[in-house]
């Protein structure tokens, strides 16, 4: 009994150690500018870029008709009238949403916090949305 006691000790430590190399590998690949208007990580393949945000930092989203929208990383606001979150996918500015996107080998996800021009703008409509 005392040796199967060992065992499972043994297990559950390798366990730990395994876990956190795993973890302490993405965070440590993760990367936020000094102002925290600039989200860099590399994709975890077969996830959405949406799940391994949140799997990194903190997030809000509300859900649009086209899918889910980030409007803050890490209690930094893209509130949609002035500022907002923009994805991109390898320097690429991404024409599917972070939900939907399924990661790729050697992808990398990047968000920044973009300003709206609102001076003689037209009204922005998220690509894939209907235009009435």
């Amino acid at each position: 009994m005392m040796a199967l006691e060992i065992v499972i000790k043994i297990s559950i430590i390798l366990s730990a150690i395994f876990i956190s190399a795993c973890v302490s590998q993405v965070d440590r690949d993760l990367q936020i500018s000094a102002d925290g208007e600039q989200v860099i990580y590399p994709a975890i393949e077969g996830e959405s870029a949406l799940s391994t945000l949140e799997r990194l930092t903190n997030i809000r989203t509300k859900t649009e008709e086209f899918g889910q929208f980030v409007t803050a990383i890490n209690g930094i606001e893209g509130s949609g009238e002035t500022h907002f979150w923009a994805f991109f996918v390898n320097g690429k500015k991404s024409r599917e949403g972070a939900g939907s996107y399924i990661a790729k080998p050697g992808d990398l996800f990047e968000w920044r916090l973009i300003q709206r021009k609102t001076e003689n703008a037209p009204p922005i409509i998220p690509y894939g949305s209907p235009r009435e």
